[in-house]
């Protein structure tokens, strides 16, 4: 008996007082790294009067709370492969989008969102922050998204060796959080020495919560070993076995751009700082050679630098220009230790911009089977096909992080799309 891999259920739909499970035509579900809101867009074809409220119940306005369950063939008994929101206070309408409630045959669109989406338009940073960054994060979303009334959320915050201080100025809590993950590095991921270190964090949700957690430490694939997924790329069809780790289709969005990464200064580039507490200037160049591998966690642990023709990974290519807000925010407008303190801040900005480059420098797009185990911040093995050949490519074949969670359900069919990064290519 052939083995289906992409069949699904929908046990329960519910927006507000209405079962929608089977006037759904189609639907996605969608969660980014660069995202701190998970979103479901589902196209619905009905004539029963829904929106209008003719089939009673009051009809859809947005704002109606949201009940899920799906059932898969990835699913499981355990907690993890479930594809569940039956939290209360969790999921909410956020817009409905080409409505007609007059017309018989009725097909629109529901935008549906968490809701610390809708509290985080509502909430303001408007304290003096001071602290560990990972601290003032914590803080933040305690008093905002994560402990609001039922709609409870747990978060994930990683723990950052730098400190940080700085007034909200009335910001939304997810923008504040955003901009301060440029500016966190992790524990030991910082050198004293020079510009080695690495830098950089994601704030994003997925369906387990909220997580802030460093670009290095999701490339560490050290202790993961053991428990990284590979998918493979075959051209065989064998409707017998399961093919639920198998790619269907692959797409090479983009592949290092020498060009392009010169203009971001991502081998080397030059940073002046002016610092707003003794008036000086100061000048830092960076070089991705002194910080790879030994000190950035690489998806390839056996990784080394790109190849940049001409020996132009010596040369910067990016002049930057930035101000330093060092002791502008201190209580007596004194700071201790302000040697050991000013260097570090142009530092860590300078290894952020470049990690953030280096981790997106390679992007490819895969759909697999409908897989409701993975996650964004997930590390998975991919081995593609060689191109005109026999045999696996070993070059694009390896290690990368998901950046990315489509799962599309529709046609008794379901999907799961993802948007793979990665940082380094194996070696050949």
């Amino acid at each position: 008996m052939a083995v289906n891999n992409t069949s699904y259920n929908i046990k329960k739909f519910e927006v507000g007082n209405y079962d929608i499970s089977e006037s759904i035509a189609y639907m996605k579900y969608y969660e980014s790294v660069l995202s701190p809101a998970i979103i479901f867009e589902v196209i619905i074809a009905e004539n029963e009067g829904i929106l209008s409220g003719s089939r009673g119940g009051g009809g859809l306005v947005g704002g109606e709370e949201c009940l899920i369950d799906i059932s898969t063939s990835s699913s499981g008994s355990d907690e993890q492969s479930q594809f569940k929101f039956l939290e209360k206070g969790k999921l909410y309408l956020r817009t409905i989008k080409n409505a007609d409630p007059s017309s018989q045959n009725n097909v629109y669109t529901l935008i549906i969102t968490t809701a610390g989406a809708l509290i985080n338009e509502t909430s303001r940073c408007s304290m003096r922050y001071e602290g560990k960054i990972s601290d003032i994060v914590s803080t933040i979303a305690d008093n905002s998204f994560v402990n609001y009334g039922s709609g409870k959320s747990d978060f994930q915050v990683e723990e950052t060796e730098n400190t940080y201080s700085f007034i909200g100025n009335v910001r939304k809590p997810f923008h504040t959080i955003t901009w301060l993950a440029k500016k966190s590095i992790p524990i030991d991921g910082g050198s004293k020495k020079n510009t080695d270190g690495s830098a950089g964090f994601f704030f994003y949700e997925d369906r387990d919560g909220y997580k802030f957690r460093s670009v290095d430490n999701l490339c560490n694939t050290k202790n993961l070993k053991d428990s990284i997924p590979t998918f493979t790329q075959s051209e065989l069809s064998e409707p017998n076995k399961d093919t639920r780790n198998k790619i269907l289709s692959a797409s090479f969005d983009t592949n290092t751009d020498i060009l392009e990464n010169l203009r971001l200064g991502m081998f080397s580039n030059v940073n002046y700082f002016w610092n707003a507490l003794d008036m000086t200037t100061q000048c830092l160049q960076y070089n991705l050679n002194d910080n790879y591998a030994n000190q950035m966690k690489t998806l390839e642990s056996t990784a080394s630098p790109y190849t940049v023709p001409l020996g132009l990974e010596q040369s910067p290519s990016r002049i930057m220009f930035s101000i330093l807000d060092t002791g502008s925010l201190e209580k007596t407008g004194y700071v201790e230790n302000v040697i050991d303190l000013i260097p570090n801040q142009p530092k860590y900005q300078a290894q952020s911009i470049v990690r953030y480059n280096l981790i997106f420098s390679q992007t490819v797009t895969i759909t697999v089977p409908i897989n409701t185990l993975l996650r964004i911040g997930n590390v998975i093995e991919c081995q593609f096909l060689q191109t005109g050949g026999d045999g696996t490519d070993k070059l694009r074949s390896g290690n990368y992080l998901i950046a990315e969670i489509s799962h599309q359900f529709s046609d008794n069919a379901a999907y799961t799309g993802l948007k793979l990064i990665r940082d380094s290519y194996s070696e050949v």
